[in-house]
């Protein structure tokens, strides 16, 4: 999932919730954060994709 779509998906949370507060209480972080997000300036980080239902995973693989 890319950057942008985490975005989307964060914004249709905050209008079900109502408000970003809302959801970055949600989300157990803070509102400047995700607006930091919001506004493409830093990636969403575990605690927002868990409130989203996804989990962050990183995987490192040799190149053959």
């Amino acid at each position: 999932m890319t950057d942008t779509q985490v975005r989307t998906l964060i914004r249709a949370k905050v209008k079900e919730l109502g408000t970003q507060i809302a959801f970055a209480r949600l989300a157990n972080v803070s509102p400047q954060y995700l607006t930091d997000v919001l506004k493409g300036r830093r990636s969403a980080g575990a605690r927002v994709l868990k409130a989203l239902g996804y989990e962050l995973i990183r995987e490192h693989r040799a190149i053959a």
